[in-house]
């Protein structure tokens, strides 16, 4: 992306596993906050065992004597730094610099007003400064319905001259928390715009075909009814091989790729069945499209491999990003989310997510079991 950096970009990120939300708060704080006076960018990600009250309260507290600082980020099951992966605690990257400008934006995500929430949200972005060439990072509770046409309302306002990225929270047996300096909400979406940031966003996924390909006959957002026009439920199980087995056990190993035009595959995770023998995915599933099952091909080195691109397009970056699928953490562990020796010393925060969302310059999709990157300056 052609977008010019912030005069002097600053970065610095801090984490903390303390179980109290003000210490845990407070300690990230001293890591982030030494010589900081320009405008600033903190993205906060914490694991659901925190109070969002509480946590809320303490940024609010802090950012009070700086008015014009944004704060966005989210809950989720585990939170990634330089120390690896973290399933209880909290890390903040902070991003500074005179020539920066950021704001937010809190929405909600419900399907049916879902384009007009997320034009409403870019058009607040506009009327706080945020113009191309820019940025947009987007959190968002990965159990709320909505989140691509949410997504398409976003770009309807703002255009391709953004990078966009991000992903969904994932708090097992609870919705996510999404967090600004203005306030919490739970089952919507954080929208932070910056402009002044150089940045190339980018997915990678380590999967491929496994089966012939079948078509999905049946479907309405995330719920799959039909599959080569017989109950999806069966034929899903009939077409893995396995007898016996939930929908929810075999979907870790077999989630769905949807060829697209560039010779890549989009991905779709099977979440559980439904009494009517019907699917639910986690993200909106393409209707009377055609798909493969698909099995894991080099997880481990997916994030070393995406980082690698990264850097191959946007050489000596100040900070990265990264979303990586909680799936693929489930399967492969901490290697799933390994950084390459050449981040050394580099400040990076990140997030265990259900759904990744990385595009520069073109029309960004929500994916699954990928690993979302941000490289900046």
């Amino acid at each position: 992306m052609s977008n010019r950096g912030a005069k002097q970009l600053k970065v610095a990120w801090g984490a903390s596993r303390r179980l109290a939300p003000r210490e845990a708060v407070y300690e990230a704080w001293r890591q982030v906050l030494p010589g900081v006076e320009d405008p600033s960018l903190f993205l906060c990600f914490f694991t659901p065992n925190y109070f969002p009250d509480q946590i809320f309260a303490e940024f609010n507290f802090l950012l009070e004597r700086f008015p014009g600082w944004c704060l966005a980020g989210l809950s989720s099951a585990g939170v990634l730094s330089p120390r690896g992966v973290c399933e209880q605690g909290l890390v903040v990257l902070r991003l500074s610099g005179a020539g920066l400008v950021a704001a937010t934006s809190l929405a909600r995500l419900e399907r049916w007003r879902a384009f007009r929430y997320g034009q409403e949200a870019g058009r607040n972005l506009q009327e706080d400064g945020i113009a191309s060439p820019g940025t947009i990072f987007l959190f968002y509770d990965s159990y709320a319905e909505g989140i691509t046409p949410f997504l398409w309302g976003l770009y309807d306002a703002l255009g391709p001259g953004f990078a966009y990225v991000g992903g969904g929270g994932v708090a097992l047996g609870k919705g996510s928390i999404q967090l600004t300096e203005k306030g919490w909400t739970s089952g919507g979406a954080v929208v932070a715009g910056v402009k002044g940031l150089e940045v190339t966003a980018l997915a990678d996924h380590g999967w491929r075909p496994c089966s012939n390909p079948f078509f999905i006959t049946q479907a309405q957002g995330r719920v799959v009814k039909g599959i080569d026009g017989f109950p999806a439920r069966d034929l899903y199980l009939k077409l893995a091989g396995v007898k016996g087995c939930s929908v929810a056990e075999v979907g870790w190993t077999r989630p769905l790729g949807f060829p697209r035009l560039t010779g890549d595959f989009l991905l779709r995770d099977p979440l559980k069945e439904l009494p009517d023998g019907s699917i639910e995915f986690v993200s909106e599933v393409p209707a009377q499209g055609a798909a493969f099952l698909m099995e894991a091909s080099g997880l481990e080195g997916v994030t070393e491999r995406v980082v690698r691109r990264g850097l191959a397009l946007l050489g000596a970056p100040l900070f990265a990003l990264l979303v990586c699928c909680f799936s693929n953490y489930r399967l492969v562990g901490a290697r799933a989310v390994s950084m390459p020796r050449e981040c050394q010393g580099m400040p990076w925060a990140g997030f265990l997510s259900l759904g990744e969302i990385a595009a520069t310059g073109g029309v960004p999709l929500v994916q699954n079991r990928t690993v979302a990157l941000a490289l900046g300056r």
